[in-house]
């Protein structure tokens, strides 16, 4: 996927229509927002975060973004891959602040989380959110 703004609403069409194959409703709305943060993270690390009024300027400028889930026996994993190498970084947002809650968010709602630095370049930042009814 390119790494666009736009790019996060595609990612949480995928996670609904991929949750619903795997026949897994009850964790539609959870692992929709731990990927729609992950995406977004990778976007603001790798991507284009202003459109242009021309948005056919961005043609072929942004660079990709990977995100990929399976399904274990106890659990969902969501992976996205991004060119950056900076780890991500987990703060305290002020109360006025728009960003810096998506960590937050992610560890508060999966069993954990965490980044792979690739030795070919790039990221992997992944979580795991716990199938309703396994231990």
């Amino acid at each position: 996927m390119p790494a666009l703004p736009h790019t996060v609403g595609k990612a949480r069409q995928y996670v609904r229509w991929l949750l619903a194959a795997w026949k897994l409703p009850s964790m539609v709305d959870t692992v929709e927002l731990l990927a729609s943060e992950l995406v977004t993270n990778a976007i603001n690390a790798t991507g284009v975060t202003e459109i242009p009024e021309d948005a056919n300027q961005l043609a072929g400028k942004a660079q990709p973004i990977y995100l990929c889930l399976s399904v274990r026996p106890e659990a969902v994993l969501i992976e996205v891959w991004d060119s950056s190498s900076t780890p991500p970084l987990q703060r305290a947002a002020a109360d006025d602040e728009e960003n810096g809650r998506g960590l937050v968010l992610v560890q508060a709602l999966s069993k954990e989380w965490g980044c792979v630095l690739l030795p070919t370049g790039g990221k992997i930042v992944w979580c795991e959110c716990l199938i309703e009814g396994s231990a």
